[in-house]
């Protein structure tokens, strides 16, 4: 066994040291082949992509022959919308805005009206007299256990 396995190991390396000193160095060949000057034929791809084009220039023509109509209402009617702020929640009533709501009362904000639904310990939901969408009002909810230490 031990005959076998040295004469394994000495026929592996004389082919490893065969390659090493004998084959030729495929790197340089690849690199001349790289730098030698080569002709390409220039190939013509406009036909690949004439349905591209095609469609592009439909889709053109069909934008020039309509008609862009302007909105409804002017832009002068719409006011910017100003944002509603829930600063505090106290006794059954919500600061929104600077102003004391309870439930029921009604908010005009610039181009939406909302009626207070309900007022909760953290939050006041709002419900929108045009599209019936319900909005949430969130005030910051204390963590258990965060205390400020004053030294």
């Amino acid at each position: 066994m031990r005959i076998f396995l040295a004469l394994a190991l000495i026929i592996f390396c004389a082919i490893k040291a065969y390659e090493y000193f004998y084959k030729d160095d495929d790197s340089d060949n690849l690199i001349n082949l790289l730098q030698q000057p080569k002709n390409i034929k220039s190939r013509d791809f406009t036909s690949l992509f004439s349905h591209v084009n095609n469609r592009i220039e439909n889709v053109a023509r069909q934008t020039d022959t309509q008609t862009i109509q302007e909105p409804q209402e002017s832009k002068e009617e719409l006011k910017e919308q100003t944002p509603l702020m829930l600063g505090a929640i106290l006794n059954n009533s919500a600061l929104i805005n600077n102003v004391w709501y309870k439930k029921g009362d009604i908010i005009n904000n610039s181009n939406s009206n909302f009626i207070i639904i309900g007022i909760y310990q953290y939050n006041v939901k709002l419900k929108n007299m045009q599209d019936s969408s319900i909005l949430t009002l969130e005030v910051f909810k204390p963590v258990d256990g965060l205390y400020l230490k004053i030294n």
